[in-house]
């Protein structure tokens, strides 16, 4: 079971970045929406990576923790805060 999320601030960019991502407005990124974050995420780094299905694959199982093969939006809350607690951030 995921672990609830009560935070706010980055939490809040997390969300936001979820509904834009959501295209279906499903609750869920499922693998079809996958290519597009990180396409974004790739450009924001300044890389220019083409996506292919192996990397669809590998951030699936990154980040979904309970094996149904979509993203919920507290399986990419969770992330989004571990990923800031490495990273030093204080939230």
């Amino acid at each position: 079971m995921i672990p609830p999320v009560t935070l706010t601030g980055p939490l809040e960019e997390a969300r936001r970045l979820f509904k834009i991502y959501d295209k279906n407005n499903s609750g869920f990124l499922e693998r079809f929406e996958i290519p597009a974050i990180l396409n974004d995420t790739y450009r924001g780094m300044g890389m220019n990576i083409i996506v292919n299905q192996w990397d669809v694959d590998n951030y699936i199982r990154w980040m979904d923790k309970d094996n149904k093969g979509k993203i919920s939006l507290k399986e990419f809350e969770l992330v989004v805060v571990r990923s800031l607690e490495i990273r030093g951030v204080k939230i």
